[in-house]
């Protein structure tokens, strides 16, 4: 995927409704990364790059998606001021993998279709 896919709305709502859509399709998703429950977790601060505050409200999650033909495909969501961009990581495959692939991205694509609450914005060209 070149461009993430952006949702307007909090990151925890986004992957709730990408994880329910992938399991719909069969599709496994396990959350190995969440970057408030790290933060938590060490009972620390953290200043924020993107506010510049002390406190950050950034949140960053990475969800490995997996059939039962597939390695795990890497999906990430990244929210700051209650935009959050999906992604999936670029990665060599076999045909399966890529078809598997195509499949993650066109269920990114539609959330913004099948659930109300959650709008998808198409990226921005740079010309414009």
């Amino acid at each position: 995927m070149q461009e993430p896919v952006v949702i307007y709305g909090g990151g925890e709502a986004a992957v709730q409704a990408l994880t329910s859509a992938l399991n719909q399709q069969g599709v496994h998703v396990l959350r190995s990364f969440d970057l408030r429950q790290a933060i938590a977790a060490h009972d620390e601060e953290c200043d924020c790059p993107y506010h510049g505050s002390i406190h950050c409200t950034c949140q960053y999650i990475v969800l490995l998606a997996y059939d039962d033909d597939s390695d795990p495909v890497v999906i990430t969501a990244h929210t700051r001021a209650d935009v959050t961009h999906l992604r999936t990581l670029p990665r060599a495959g076999t045909p399966a993998k890529l078809a598997f692939l195509a499949c993650l991205e066109a269920t990114l694509r539609s959330l913004g279709r099948t659930r109300p609450s959650v709008t998808v914005e198409p990226p921005l060209s740079e010309t414009s």
